[in-house]
């Protein structure tokens, strides 16, 4: 219900995410996420869009290894009864999964998604005024707060990672002065639709 009323509050020619300025939209290929892109409605409204999309494994959510299912205090507890505790507790963002994906794993994924974004879509678009520019990436919470903090340049590995954003949330990553040189994060930009 709530990624439907995001949909419809966010999606439109004069809303947030304006169909017409859509270059391309990428998605997880995990069922969530091409569940949630289904939802808001986008390929409802403009199907034509379905013909700009494609899913890609850069979006899947972080890889937990052998802590898939467990919650943090879970995972503390694990590596505190195996030995692996150290002076401080775990955090996926310093730490990362065993068996799964390390921090640098999960950087060189999104820097891969994000490199390609600018040269192929922002680029062009920043270059020509005429060409569509605007991206949608549909992935999963853990992911896309890593995607941000590298969109900035930040390394997601060397402090916790500050960002929430909440199930059928809204996102904007954007850029200073229209340059593709000066990424930035559009503050107000993380929206949700209240029930």
């Amino acid at each position: 219900m709530r990624i439907r009323a995001t949909g419809d509050a966010f999606i439109g020619e004069e809303k947030l995410i304006c169909p017409s300025l859509l270059a391309y939209i990428y998605v997880s290929p995990r069922l969530r996420a091409k569940r949630t892109l289904d939802l808001i409605g986008l390929f409802e409204k403009y199907p034509h869009l379905r013909e700009q999309s494609a899913e890609t494994d850069q979006l899947v959510e972080w890889d937990y290894g052998d802590y898939e299912g467990l919650t943090s205090p879970e995972i503390r507890e694990h590596r505190r009864t195996n030995g692996m505790q150290s002076d401080r507790p775990w955090d996926i963002w310093r730490d990362g999964c065993v068996g799964g994906e390390s921090p640098e794993d999960v950087e060189r994924r999104c820097d891969a998604l994000i490199k390609r974004i600018r040269e192929q879509w922002h680029g062009p678009a920043m270059r020509d005024g005429n060409v569509p520019g605007d991206v949608v990436c549909v992935a999963h919470g853990h992911l896309l707060r890593a995607f941000a903090m590298r969109w900035v340049g930040k390394s997601i590995s060397s402090s916790t990672v500050p960002l929430i954003l909440e199930a059928g949330g809204v996102g904007i990553l954007s850029y200073e002065h229209h340059s593709i040189d000066e990424p930035a994060i559009l503050l107000g930009g993380s929206f949700v639709v209240k029930l």
